[in-house]
């Protein structure tokens, strides 16, 4: 299990085999609804941004985020706007907005659930498909950069982050992460894998942030659809799972 009591400075920053990890450049990928992101972008900087400057490394953030009338939180509608400038306090290389409704319209929702059958709280695939469209469209967004990163962070723009990224124990030398290794928290997998938080090398993040692509042959073929169940198929079909101690709190909409 990973371990988070060490220096993430670059000074202590030391392989097993005496020598400095090598700068990497990462690009952190936020989507799904802002929501309370004026509240929580602080604990990102600290420690996610800081983290990573620290270790003599470089980010790009990206956002994608949805238009909506209505704010939905599990399967209730809220009244309480939506904040469209929120995306300002993480300060986006590149930034989306794209109307939930007519995304929503594109789709048939019969591919994603079965009537009379076994299945999840239908307002619930409908969020769910919302935020794996936009993780979507934000890789999309960063990968039509053609910037070349390493590395790929994905991360909800709503989390209150409570402890910093283990960056040491991520890419120490020799490193754990072979090309397909995916760090994801190790808690919060209830039927799967925390769906809400990865790390990726950039040449392997298409299949965690593609997955709506392959979410109709799952429902067709394996099992109803549930967020960490779903992922769980993903990641053990085109990763090498490391979990890392990495916490963090949903915060809805204040």
């Amino acid at each position: 299990m990973a371990s988070i009591n060490e220096s993430n400075t670059y000074e202590t920053n030391k392989s097993t085999t005496g020598g400095a990890i090598q700068p990497k450049k990462f690009a952190i990928c936020y989507h799904g609804m802002t929501r309370s992101t004026r509240f929580v972008y602080q604990s990102h900087i600290e420690n996610i941004f800081n983290i990573i400057t620290e270790n003599n490394s470089t980010y790009d953030v990206y956002l994608h985020t949805w238009r909506s009338n209505y704010n939905i939180v599990w399967d209730k509608k809220i009244p309480i706007p939506n904040d469209y400038t929120e995306h300002l306090f993480l300060n986006p290389k590149g930034y989306q907005i794209d109307e939930q409704d007519v995304f929503l319209r594109s789709i048939n929702f019969n591919d994603y659930y079965y009537p009379n059958t076994r299945e999840w709280i239908p307002e619930l695939i409908r969020n769910y498909l919302c935020a794996l469209e936009s993780q979507k469209r934000c890789f999309t967004m960063c990968k039509d950069s053609n910037i070349k990163y390493d590395y790929v962070i994905f991360v909800r723009p709503d989390t209150l982050i409570k402890n910093k990224i283990p960056y040491n124990y991520i890419l120490q030398s020799p490193s754990p992460f072979s090309l397909n290794s995916i760090f994801i928290p190790n808690d919060g997998w209830f039927e799967g894998y925390n769906d809400r938080f990865a790390i990726v090398k950039f040449d392997m993040a298409h299949y965690y942030a593609y997955r709506i692509n392959e979410l109709k042959y799952y429902r067709r073929n394996v099992n109803f659809i549930v967020a960490e169940r779903y992922l769980k198929y993903i990641v053990d079909k085109y990763y090498k799972l490391e979990p890392i101690e990495f916490k963090f709190d949903l915060i809805r909409s204040m």
